[in-house]
């Protein structure tokens, strides 16, 4: 006897104090990228999503549509939001992990900017990426990112 697949929810936003996502970004005075999605042709993305060499050796890039449309097709879901949910939350996990060392960094030094740690926000995304990378296998990270409630 067949079962009938559970269909994946959909999972909140986690929203980023410190991170955004170039998409978000509303500037005029941006120059167009140049770069073009190898799958939709979509010309001056800004979010890159991916790269791969072709058959003939040459980098190819593309968009986060593009991206999710084959994570979508992947893993079965049914819907592009649900996919885009799902895929947005392995990345914007390890942001928040993220914006939690620096906000405790910032503590601990008693700023009260983002501005103030502005200098060393390179070297802290450096750290927190490694402690991150250090502290969870690939399991654990699966399991936080299915979490509902993300809580600072």
């Amino acid at each position: 006897m067949k079962t009938k697949k559970e269909p994946k929810k959909n999972l909140p936003l986690i929203v980023l104090k410190y991170h955004c996502r170039p998409s978000e970004v509303k500037d005029e005075n941006r120059p167009p990228s140049g770069v073009a999605c190898y799958f939709c042709r979509a010309k001056n993305i800004v979010d890159i999503s991916g790269g791969f060499r072709d058959k003939k050796g040459k980098e190819q890039v593309y968009c986060e549509k593009c991206a999710t449309k084959m994570y979508k097709e992947e893993l079965g879901f049914r819907t592009y939001k649900a996919a885009y949910a799902h895929r947005r939350r392995l990345f914007d996990v390890g942001y928040l992990f993220n914006e939690i060392i620096t906000d405790e960094y910032m503590k601990m030094r008693g700023f009260t900017k983002v501005d103030d740690v502005f200098e060393k926000f390179g070297a802290l995304n450096e750290i927190s990426k490694n402690l991150w990378n250090y502290l969870f296998s690939k399991e654990e990270k699966n399991e936080l990112k299915r979490l509902k409630n993300k809580r600072r």
